[in-house]
């Protein structure tokens, strides 16, 4: 999941993505994320959960999704 979170910096949103799985490698997903986008457009914060939050009715839970990436 990619989401738009809230920067206090230079700039008004920064980029976040919350990846669902247990055996997830950072430092090949980092380098994938590089090789494939500008760097103006990779996430600035990336985690790592087993399970994407979602409500009741199948939908995300933003609110509990931002709370993971601003935790990281």
């Amino acid at each position: 999941v990619v989401v738009a979170l809230p920067d206090n910096g230079g700039r008004e949103h920064r980029i976040g993505a919350l990846v669902q799985g247990e055996e997830v490698d950072m430092t090949t997903l980092r380098k994938k994320l590089s090789d494939s986008f500008e760097s103006y457009a990779r996430p600035r914060c990336l985690a790592i959960t087993t399970r994407i939050p979602v409500k009741n009715n199948g939908k995300y839970d933003w609110p509990a999704i931002t709370r993971l990436l601003e935790n990281e």
